[in-house]
């Protein structure tokens, strides 16, 4: 199941976060509106029950029917029979009085007991239902912040130039598709660029990288240093290879490059036309003397 969660995109984790919570919000709301029910119903069928204990109180009608006869009448043996049938009549409708007050009394208590117990349960739900909810709710930050938290650390890591950290997760929402984007990186700076580096530091350039976008920014700059070097190479040995035929007046071509690599060749050059100069003053001169002609005395400065 968490692996499951853990697989969602961030959008479908909170969105499952917030179903399960109002899913378990509406079934303590129905089991409420069930309880609350239950209580009504008891209550109504209570009240039936009272109305059947009412409906058996015929000795009223009968006990007024008698007080009327007895207050019309002045025959003394007539009141006497009345009032041993109305004393007959209370001693009746005290019985249904307090077989009434006996179920009025059974049903309260009942009707409280009833009340207790659905209090109880809501009690229960709810706080099964807070506990659930907040159960969700750290499975949910924990599935996001552990993951964010590796992030940070890897980008902390790289800002400090130290790209051998990988994530590996496996997860495949954003965060998932994040921290691959992120091991991709790290692993392109580490072997293309760093490896390529440290190829050029020990002047190997034989490195070929090509770029796998036409965004890239890092790949086009590697391969121009890698192209400036090998031309630098290239006009250096074509210098050298000049010097050792006797083509001394070749000069490396300085248009080809720009900054510190353009210098380099000036360099070579000057470096070159001071050399040479004085060698060709000097073979002239070797020349003219082997042909009996003796040149004038050397006042050219020279360095070195």
């Amino acid at each position: 199941m968490i692996k499951w969660i853990n697989n969602r995109r961030l959008k479908s984790k909170l969105i499952f976060c917030f179903s399960l919570v109002t899913l378990i919000s509406i079934v303590i709301g129905i089991v409420g509106i069930v309880n609350i029910d239950t209580i009504s119903q008891s209550r109504s069928e209570g009240y039936d029950s009272l109305g059947v204990s009412l409906s058996e109180m015929s000795c009223f009608e009968s006990m007024d029917s008698d007080l009327k006869n007895m207050t019309t009448t002045n025959e003394s043996q007539e009141i006497t029979e009345y009032i041993e049938k109305i004393k007959g009549e209370k001693a009746e409708m005290d019985d249904v009085l307090n077989n009434i007050e006996n179920e009025v009394k059974i049903e309260a208590e009942s009707n409280a007991n009833l009340a207790d117990k659905k209090i109880m349960t809501m009690v229960v739900l709810i706080v099964l239902g807070c506990l659930l909810s907040m159960g969700i709710g750290i499975v949910i930050i924990f599935l996001i912040n552990r993951p964010m938290k590796k992030v940070q650390h890897m980008i902390e890591e790289m800002s400090a130039g130290h790209f051998g950290l990988r994530l590996n997760m496996e997860s495949k929402d954003e965060l998932g598709e994040m921290a691959a984007a992120m091991d991709s990186f790290a692993e392109e700076i580490q072997t293309v660029v760093i490896g390529t580096m440290n190829q050029i530091a020990k002047g190997d350039v034989s490195a070929e990288i090509t770029s796998n976008n036409d965004d890239n920014e890092i790949t086009p700059a590697l391969i121009q240093i890698i192209e400036s070097i090998r031309k630098l190479i290239g006009e250096a040995n074509q210098l050298a290879e000049g010097a050792i035929n006797g083509e001394l007046k070749n000069r490396g071509d300085a248009t080809q490059f720009e900054g510190g690599f353009k210098e380099i060749i000036n360099g070579f050059n000057q470096t070159l036309d001071a050399v040479i100069e004085p060698l060709e003053l000097s073979s002239n001169y070797f020349q003219r003397i082997s042909q009996g002609d003796i040149p004038d005395r050397i006042t050219n400065e020279v360095n070195g």
